[in-house]
């Protein structure tokens, strides 16, 4: 409950199902208790699971079933770790910080069958080495896959991945690069009129079906009226130099793949936004990242796995607890 919900409203909700009262405050350190022990392993699918779902979505079809990986940052409410004396301390003035993740799913026709979501507040080599951890632990077989990596326009998602999985095909999330047509189309033409309604028509189209030359050849004739729409046409200039190989559209479609990052988008909604965007919450990242371990447990359909291992490595440390105890005594 508390993955879900506010963990006073957890702790009320406890209470009237079942009769025992147990305070927000022990929900908190409960729930952190179990995340803090929890990695990306534990959180995932086994292989013999992913390997299943492989094999029954390519059973009768001539070609590899695709798997994307999606990759995307979200920004999440965060304030500055405590010190020891942080109860006598006044808290420290919040910031956003990013919250990176990924998903990783099967294309099933027209329909997704998902495998694995893994948010965290973190840098983008600390996702690199999860991504690498989830490699080499069988669950992303390329021999038997096709994979394909989507994502915005950021740095980190593509030096990355390109590291990692340098065989995969790389796309360019579509509506990422929509909104950088149409913010030139607005600006040159004036916002939503005719003419710029056509421009970025045509634009869209000739990206769609590769025809980048063309684009770029118009971007340098445009005569901008001011600097900021200058600084607009010459920014979309170096977008499409940057990623013009991620955006044939037209095969990558016929090709079966995504050109569209709403999977993504959905997982950082159901997984990040909806718990740690609350009204007034600021959040230490690694509680952040501990309630987000058990909330990608939940959507990976791991949740009772992992809380059945801290069940039993508790039970290993109370009676490993219980042994010292009784060795001095002994003694």
């Amino acid at each position: 409950m508390s993955s879900e919900t506010a963990y006073e409203t957890a702790s009320e909700t406890y209470e009237r199902i079942t009769g025992v009262k147990l305070s927000e405050h022990h929900m908190h350190e409960a729930t952190n208790t179990i995340g803090q022990e929890v990695g990306i392993l534990d959180i995932c699918p086994s292989k013999e699971e992913i390997h299943k779902k492989i094999e029954n979505i390519s059973k009768n079809k001539f070609r590899r079933p695709i798997m994307m990986l999606a990759l995307d940052g979200a920004h999440g409410p965060m304030r500055p770790e405590p010190s020891p004396h942080r109860r006598k301390e006044k808290r420290g003035k919040g910031e956003w910080k990013e919250i990176k993740g990924f998903r990783l799913y099967l294309i099933d026709g027209t329909s997704i069958n998902h495998l694995i979501s893994w948010h965290q507040v973190c840098e983008d080599h600390e996702l690199a080495q999860d991504l690498v951890k989830i490699k080499e632990a069988g669950l992303i077989p390329e021999a038997e896959i096709r994979l394909g990596i989507i994502g915005d326009g950021a740095h980190w998602i593509w030096n990355r991945c390109k590291e990692i999985f340098p065989s995969a095909k790389e796309i360019l999330d579509y509506y990422h690069c929509s909104e950088y047509v149409h913010g030139v189309g607005n600006a040159h033409y004036g916002k939503e009129t005719r003419e710029s309604r056509q421009w970025c028509e045509a634009t869209l189209t000739r990206i769609h079906f590769g025809d980048h030359e063309d684009v770029l050849g118009g971007l340098g004739k445009m005569k901008a009226q001011t600097q900021e729409v200058q600084d607009k046409i010459d920014k979309f200039y170096t977008y499409l130099t940057n990623h013009c190989e991620k955006m044939h559209y037209d095969t990558t479609k016929r090709g079966g793949y995504h050109i569209g990052s709403g999977a993504i988008e959905s997982a950082n909604k159901f997984i990040s936004h909806t718990r740690l965007k609350r009204s007034g919450a600021w959040w230490y990242a690694q509680n952040a990242n501990n309630m987000l371990k058990i909330r990608c447990a939940k959507y990976n359909g791991t949740y009772d796995k992992i809380i059945e291992k801290y069940k039993k490595d508790d039970q290993e440390r109370i009676k490993n607890k219980k042994s010292r105890k009784s060795l001095r005594l002994v003694k």
